[in-house]
């Protein structure tokens, strides 16, 4: 054993001789390594390692704290343009005064639910005076595209809505499976009607609102609701089914509206139904659940919500169709954080 020693260290005087070491040298290193006297103050060291926090030791990597999951930097913030929905929104002021003070909010659009309750040049001059745009409108309003009989009816009513919609120009109207009444109330559930007959009447009038829409301009938005909360009876409730019928038809004018608050109701799963359905979708609607009200009041997070929509690839506008839980200008700067 003491041979084994003697030969280890005959070795490392020859490394040293090689090198051209000399345990001066390495003496001095080792006084100025450990030598606590030499060593620089803290903030000092920091300066060398600009991923340490001041209350980490040199020897902690780990890098700085992550920002808390509600912080967003101002560069951030959605990139996606906001309409705001000015029935349920802005209802503190008169309609028309609706348009300049959802543009003073930051908002880029705006959007209404019906349109023949609506002076239509005066609607043209708000959003003008505004300057202002026109996300779009419902456009079907008593008639149903599952019942077969209505097709005639149907077609109709929504090529006056298309027509309504290029005098103020409007970019799109929305279209449901069943005529809603107010407050959003399902006229008929069709309850008499088998599922098959229902699918086959909606699939040969969405044909037919996809012809429309092409030689109009005017895109066209098929939007499912929710059917335990808003719209009980409404035979549309999932996005598979609706986006199924539009890739089928295969329009690049007649999508699907996504609503998150509806969807979140029926089916949850909101970003892998976002990621699925992308290249379905036409227009977002957002508000959370429960309650409809601005984003932050409910379960449903939406700066995930958001960062999954723009890392999918969705280029369309945000709809923010809610009711708000106080008053519109706390919801529109609760908005206006994302």
């Amino acid at each position: 054993m003491t041979e084994h020693f003697r030969t280890g260290a005959r070795r490392g005087q020859a490394e040293i001789r090689r090198f051209g070491r000399t345990d001066d040298r390495a003496s001095a290193r080792t006084k100025g390594r450990f030598d606590r006297a030499n060593r620089p103050p803290i903030r000092q060291v920091l300066v060398h390692f600009p991923f340490m926090e001041e209350n980490q030791s040199p020897g902690d990597r780990r890098g700085p704290k992550p920002p808390g999951p509600n912080v967003k930097k101002e560069e951030e913030h959605m990139k996606l343009m906001r309409s705001a929905c000015i029935e349920p929104m802005y209802s503190e002021i008169p309609f028309l005064d609706r348009f300049q003070a959802a543009k003073d909010d930051g908002f880029e659009f705006v959007e209404f639910w019906s349109w023949t309750d609506k002076d239509l040049d005066a609607v043209k001059a708000a959003a003008e005076k505004a300057q202002i745009g026109i996300s779009g409108f419902n456009g079907d309003a008593d008639f149903s595209l599952i019942d077969p009989t209505h097709k005639e009816k149907y077609l109709e009513f929504l090529k006056q809505s298309v027509a309504a919609a290029k005098k103020i120009g409007a970019l799109s109207v929305t279209i449901h499976s069943n005529a809603l009444g107010d407050g959003g109330v399902v006229v008929n559930h069709y309850t008499e009607l088998s599922d098959t007959v229902k699918i086959c009447s909606m699939y040969d009038m969405l044909l037919e609102c996809a012809k429309i829409a092409e030689e109009s301009g005017v895109a066209m938005n098929l939007e499912p609701l929710n059917i335990t909360t808003d719209h009980v009876g409404n035979f549309l409730a999932h996005t598979q089914m609706a986006a199924e019928m539009t890739r089928l038809i295969g329009s690049p004018k007649l999508k699907v509206l996504y609503d998150v608050y509806h969807m979140q109701l029926n089916e949850g799963s909101i970003c892998d139904t976002i990621v699925k359905n992308v290249d379905q979708l036409g227009h977002i609607h957002v508000a959370d659940a429960p309650g409809r009200h601005e984003p932050g009041t409910g379960e449903i997070n939406y700066h995930k919500v958001f960062e999954c929509l723009e890392n999918a690839g969705y280029t369309g506008r945000v709809g923010f169709e809610l009711f708000p839980l106080t008053d519109t200008k706390t919801a529109a700067k609760a908005i206006m954080s994302y």
